[in-house]
């Protein structure tokens, strides 16, 4: 990858993770769980700055030295957070697990749709690549959007329900040891130097 293109990889992981943050608190609060760990009002603001700077990315120049200092700053918000997201609980209850999987899955969808807009602007190769994996991603976050839609109206989740989102749960759960490695990748591609 140039260095346009690994700037650019650094937005779309950053916003990933920004809304894995926010589905997690709204999964949290549709169940009557308010997460006080998260600091959900602080979440659109951040979402709304990264997508700024995502959708106004300068294909020329790359982040200019505002844009990087924003985006770290929100990258330190986000490092603080996102391990409220997957706390290792012994007996985890139903919203945990809907919030958790929940989470993890949105942000890959979003992290999926974030490369396909990266290969629409550098490489045509990689966005075809990348759509492929649309119904994957698509289906996944139908599922959970099911099953949080069903506990939020006080419907039980049926066996094989249950054993999807404990799968998805435990991927999450594993998954969560390479939270900090993203964080140092997010970080070093936000800094890289375009010129």
């Amino acid at each position: 990858m140039n260095p346009l293109e690994v700037q650019y990889n650094g937005i779309v992981l950053l916003y990933g993770y920004l809304q894995r943050l926010f589905v997690y608190g709204k999964v949290k609060s549709m169940l009557g769980a308010v997460p006080e760990k998260l600091e959900i009002d602080s979440l659109p603001s951040l979402l709304d700055k990264t997508s700024e700077i995502f959708q106004n990315f300068d294909t020329k120049n790359g982040l200019s030295k505002e844009q990087q200092q924003e985006l770290l700053a929100i990258l330190a918000t986000v490092k603080k957070l996102v391990p409220h997201t997957v706390e290792k609980l012994e007996n985890p209850e139903l919203s945990d697990q809907l919030a958790t999987a929940g989470a993890a899955l949105y942000a890959e969808e979003y992290i999926n749709n974030g490369i396909i807009h990266l290969g629409m602007l550098f490489n045509p190769t990689i966005a075809d690549r990348f759509r492929q994996h649309i119904p994957h991603f698509q289906n996944r976050v139908n599922g959970i959007n099911l099953f949080v839609d069903k506990t939020a109206n006080q419907k039980s989740l049926h066996s094989n329900e249950l054993a999807q989102l404990e799968s998805w749960y435990a991927d999450a759960m594993k998954n969560a040891s390479n939270i900090g490695a993203d964080f140092q990748s997010i970080y070093k591609y936000i800094n890289t130097k375009v010129k």
